[in-house]
């Protein structure tokens, strides 16, 4: 009987050493990105991992994973593998859903038109997707807070890295929070007179306005000190941006231009 014990014992050990060593086991991958998509299986993604050289054997994938619970819960998207993988790595990148990143640039001064050209030209999106969902006020008011009809002046400047198969709501919704993030600091109620809204349609209008940095506070104020005593702007960037919406571009305002009903 106590042969027995220490048989079944020594088994276990050995089955125990044999797993660790299938776990930690390494594979030296060359740079190799898999596609998981959406609904795949363990099973699926073993045999995907398996099949580029990545892991050492696809059945102890799938035992480790349901064994760590990581079989529910592995992402999906682009994943590059590189360097030293064990079926352990593999498990870990795919749980945490460190997917490869796209970068793209936003510059300053760009209407809605103009950063969505961008992003779908990128690859990010389709276009009128994405025009549609920024002129959306029900999902303005759902990123922002704030009953207004578009997201125009909240897609804010900035390089931005986005996971592959991401949807034109990520997209947006993560560059409105970056918006957010980045002007917390600042005390809107400054400008008594100016709305939080106002405020951010003003800025745009001085960034389109200026040529260089310091001339900003400089048109900043003479605006200011126009809207106090109920004058207009006379602001050319507001004439450019209703021509932009009617699909002109031009460098110059015309005379003629003012006369546009916007």
């Amino acid at each position: 009987m106590k042969f027995f014990s220490f048989s079944i014992l020594f088994l276990i050990l050995v089955l125990s050493g044999y797993q660790y060593q299938i776990i930690t086991k390494t594979i030296n991958v060359n740079e190799t990105i898999i596609d998981i998509s959406i609904g795949d299986s363990s099973t699926s993604i073993a045999n995907k991992l398996y099949k580029h050289n990545i892991i050492t054997s696809p059945f102890w994938f799938k035992i480790i994973s349901k064994y760590q619970g990581f079989d529910k819960n592995l992402s999906y998207g682009k994943f590059l593998f590189s360097g030293e993988i064990s079926i352990n790595d593999a498990l870990k990148q795919l749980h945490t859903g460190k997917v490869v990143l796209r970068k793209v640039t936003i510059p300053e001064g760009l209407t809605i038109r103009k950063t969505v050209r961008i992003l779908s030209n990128k690859g990010f999106g389709n276009y009128d997707k994405f025009v549609k969902i920024c002129n959306d006020s029900v999902f303005a008011k759902k990123v922002t807070g704030y009953n207004i009809p578009s997201l125009e002046g909240f897609l804010y400047p900035e390089t931005y890295n986005f996971p592959y198969e991401v949807s034109e709501e990520y997209v947006i919704k993560h560059i409105v929070r970056h918006f957010f993030r980045e002007i917390a600091d600042y005390n809107f109620s400054d400008c008594n007179y100016l709305s939080f809204k106002d405020v951010i349609n003003l800025a745009s209008i001085v960034e389109r306005e200026a040529r260089v940095e310091y001339e900003k506070p400089i048109i900043a104020s003479v605006y200011l000190n126009r809207l106090e005593i109920n004058q207009k702007l006379q602001a050319d960037p507001t004439i450019a941006y209703s021509l932009e919406l009617r699909n002109q571009t031009r460098k110059k305002i015309y005379f003629k231009d003012l006369k546009i009903d916007s």
